[in-house]
């Protein structure tokens, strides 16, 4: 089995700054192959700095926020993931300390996913910046549903109700 983590990027200045390729990296010793998707316009430099630490790199239109990215990526190698599925994305600065030791403390006690963050805006659940299902889940269609959705005719507040907070509802339902 193969884990994936789904990677969402987006860069005002079109850029891959260093703190992300540091958190690729993270991840990529975690053992996921890396689909880095991005709404910048990265120049074809800008993916080759980011093409050694990922299995695929997708640039995409800026629409739909990171479930839309993720959507895209979940489109092309859902098929693939018989693993774990990692979403993450660059709005976070880290690791701090070990990865793997943070991994090891968060799934040590069983689950179908989890989160390292959990809101109670709108309602109570995981925060999308770092989520991590089990492949039950991914094989779940309650969760491809969710990555199904056109998150790119969405406004943002829609994005979060129908992408974050239905995520952990329908998962948790």
């Amino acid at each position: 089995m193969r884990d994936f983590c789904l990677f969402a990027h987006f860069d005002k200045d079109d850029r891959v700054d260093d703190y992300v390729l540091r958190y690729l990296k993270h991840i990529k010793a975690l053992n996921f192959a890396i689909v880095f998707i991005s709404t910048a316009r990265l120049s074809p430099s800008e993916v080759d700095r980011v093409r050694s630490e990922c299995c695929d790199v997708i640039v995409r239109d800026n629409a739909g926020l990171d479930f839309g990215s993720w959507a895209a990526g979940f489109a092309r190698h859902g098929a693939a993931i018989d693993g774990r599925l990692l979403l993450a994305n660059d709005s976070v600065y880290g690791p701090i300390g070990s990865l793997s030791d943070a991994l090891v403390r968060l799934t040590s006690r069983p689950a179908d996913f989890y989160g390292l963050v959990e809101s109670v805006e709108v309602a109570p659940h995981l925060q999308s910046w770092f989520l991590l299902f089990e492949p039950g889940v991914v094989r779940d269609p309650a969760f491809s549903g969710v990555l199904c959705r056109p998150y790119a005719a969405m406004t943002k507040r829609q994005i979060i109700t129908e992408g974050e907070v239905n995520l952990t509802r329908h998962l948790t339902g």
